[in-house]
Parts: C-alpha cells; sequence; structure tokens
C-alpha cells in the first residue's frame, strides 16, 4: 500500500485542484422520451336534424271582440257591457265556468269624418272590448262560435288550436331530430371513407310552434281573412287524426282543425375519425 501511495499522489492533487474551482457551466443530458404510437387523426362534422310530430289538438282558444258605436260615449259604453253580458250569459249556459271565460281587454276610440278640407267632425265613439274563451272540447268549436255571435259577438280576433301534452310530443320530436342527425352523418362520413365518432356539441333551434293559429278580421269588414301567427306552423287542414269515426257532433261541421305540427330543429357536432373507407 505504501508503494501505491507516490503513484496516485499526483492523480489526487490534480482531482482537488479540479473541485477547487467553480463550475462555470452545467450541461444536463436528457433521455429522449419513447416515440408513441400515433393516434388516429380526428376532425369534426357539423349536421342538423329536423322532426315534426303531427298531433290532433285537445284545446281551443277563441279571442272575441265586442264592438258598439254610439254618438255618446256613456251609451257606447252602456250597450257593450249588455252584449258582452249577453255573450257570457250564453256561453255559461253551454257549460263553460269562470275558469274558461276572461274578459281581457277594453278599448275606447273617438270615430271622425272627414269633409274634404275642412276640419274632421266627430260623429261618435266606438267601445270594444276582447273575451278569451278556452274550450276543452274541440268538436263542440263551431257550435260555441255559433252561439257567441247570434249573442253579440262581432269580432273573431284569433283562434288557437293546441295539445295540453307539449311536453311530451315536443321530447318525441327532439329524440327523431337527435336521430335523423346521426343518421345524416354516418351517411357523409361513410361516402367520405371515415367513421362517425361521439358527439361534442348539440344545439337546439327555437321551435315555438306548438299550435296552429287562425287570425279574423272584423265583421264589420265584411270578410273574414285567415293567418298563421308567428306562433304557429302552417295547419293542416284535413281529417285530424286518433279518431277512426267522425262523432255525431263533427258531423255537420264545416271548419276542421285538422292537426298542428311540433317541430324540433337540432345541431350537433360530431368527431369524424379514421375509417376503413366504403
Amino acid at each position: 500500500m505504501k508503494k501505491l501511495l507516490p503513484l496516485l499522489a499526483p492523480a489526487l492533487s490534480v482531482v482537488l485542484l479540479l473541485s477547487a474551482h467553480p463550475v462555470q457551466g452545467q450541461v444536463t443530458l436528457t433521455p429522449a422520451p419513447i416515440p408513441a404510437a400515433n393516434p388516429s387523426p380526428r376532425g369534426t362534422i357539423s349536421v342538423s336534424g329536423t322532426a315534426q310530430v303531427l298531433v290532433v289538438p285537445d284545446q281551443v282558444e277563441l279571442r272575441l271582440g265586442i264592438s258598439t258605436r254610439n254618438p255618446d260615449l256613456i251609451r257606447a259604453k252602456s250597450e257593450n257591457d249588455e252584449r258582452i253580458a249577453a255573450v257570457l250569459n250564453k256561453l255559461k249556459a253551454l257549460g263553460l265556468g269562470q275558469r274558461e271565460l276572461q274578459t281581457d281587454a277594453i278599448h275606447v276610440q273617438p270615430e271622425y269624418r272627414s269633409e274634404g278640407a275642412n276640419p274632421p267632425v266627430l260623429t261618435g265613439y266606438m267601445v270594444q272590448r276582447h273575451l278569451v274563451v278556452t274550450l276543452k272540447e274541440v268538436v263542440k268549436f263551431e257550435s260555441l262560435l255559433e252561439t257567441a255571435i247570434q249573442a253579440g259577438a262581432n269580432e273573431v280576433l284569433n283562434i288557437q288550436f293546441c295539445s295540453t301534452e307539449l311536453r311530451k310530443h315536443r321530447d318525441q320530436a327532439r329524440q327523431m331530430a337527435i336521430r335523423a342527425a346521426r343518421e345524416k352523418g354516418e351517411l357523409f362520413t361513410q361516402e367520405l371513407g371515415l367513421k362517425l365518432g361521439t358527439a361534442t356539441s348539440i344545439t337546439e333551434q327555437s321551435q315555438d310552434n306548438a299550435f296552429s293559429s287562425y287570425g279574423y278580421y272584423s265583421m264589420y269588414g265584411g270578410y273574414w281573412h285567415s293567418r298563421n301567427s308567428s306562433y304557429g306552423m302552417q295547419n293542416n287542414i284535413s281529417v285530424a287524426g286518433g279518431s277512426s269515426e267522425p262523432t255525431t257532433e263533427a258531423t255537420n261541421q264545416t271548419f276542421a282543425p285538422g292537426q298542428i305540427r311540433i317541430s324540433a330543429v337540432v345541431s350537433v357536432q360530431f368527431e369524424t375519425l379514421a375509417g376503413t373507407g366504403k
């Protein structure tokens, strides 16, 4: 051992000399990561689905108007009160209660006559009151309307046929719309040699069309004009489904509500994956 010390002394002094100086830089070697398997390329596809459910309406809401005209405002108001009372009494005789009958609004408007370049001349006043009627037996709609007109209602402002099971039918339409969107996405990706992945987003467009609506101009105008409101889809004026045999009351009716359309529109975004081709 004593013989080896003289030989190791120079090496030890070199090590001690190097350790006495501060380290000016440092190099760190990091092993290269193990390459992972390349994932399948992913893209996206956006498709929309639309569905409609045809439903037989089970409720109808009528907005009637009672208008009177008279040179004297108090008399015009008194005549209007008499007419609205007569209409209410007739409708109550048909079995309608307070929940089905509601007076809505009253309007008072002066009326003038123009005579060339002369100032307009006041001729009287028009008093109008609205009556909202909710009928749960649609088959009695026409007889109720006739009774109201005979009792003194001279304006039919709006008629809405609707369904009381809106949630049930709208959910059905939504399911059908989503199914339609998926089928469309599968068709597109198949034609492109891809595979449809999972849905990443779903957006529903507003469809407030739970009833069919008809508006009628005042009978003072000499004609009735039907239209669809902004909340209603175009009505299908065909024989409504849900009953194979018409009832006795419906046999002689000339107004057929048909079916209302409850729609759903959805937009769905899917992932697309590499497929095996067509």
